[in-house]
């Protein structure tokens, strides 16, 4: 299974009392953000994080085998599944799937992707350019993307991981 991509540059800025146990909890500073341990996300020129509004982009149209399904052994789009999800809405961009984020007390990360369904193009979330977003309390890595689509037919394409960020302006 491919390793996720992160290498730890966007570690919490602040400090508080529970640092020393590790935990990163920030009182009025940085917003908590914590980036899945062995993530290494893409990165510009000079090694700044790539940005979204507040959000790093974590990972691009990142693909896995699929491991059953109809669609077993073919390499195809895969979207986050963790406990720590929390809705989802619809979109037709990004910068809106992150602002849908912002208005969400406790949301901290955004996979955005298409989920695509060729005989369900009359469901809105299967409708061509209809961008999916999935929101979650905690940012999660690609050892989560396990959702490859399949369940009803279709497939997931262009899935893209965001998590707020300190690094990013916020």
């Amino acid at each position: 299974m491919p390793q996720p991509l992160w290498d730890g540059g966007d570690s919490v800025k602040c400090k508080s009392i529970f640092s020393r146990f590790g935990l990163n909890i920030c009182f009025g500073g940085n917003k908590f953000t914590n980036l899945p341990w062995g993530c290494k996300p893409p990165t510009s020129g000079g090694n700044q994080p790539v940005c979204d509004l507040t959000y790093q982009v974590q990972y691009v149209d990142y693909k896995i085998v699929a491991p059953n399904g109809h669609l077993q052994g073919q390499t195809v789009g895969s979207a986050t599944q963790d406990p720590s999800y929390m809705t989802y809405t619809l979109a037709n961009n990004v910068d809106d799937c992150l602002r849908a984020c912002d208005g969400i007390e406790g949301c901290k990360f955004v996979n955005t992707y298409y989920d695509t369904n060729a005989d369900q193009e009359d469901v809105p979330k299967h409708a061509p350019g209809v961008l999916t977003c999935a929101m979650f309390s905690k940012c999660v890595g690609t050892e989560q993307n396990n959702n490859f689509g399949g369940q009803d037919g279709g497939q997931i394409y262009n899935s893209n991981g965001y998590c707020k960020s300190g690094a990013c302006g916020q």
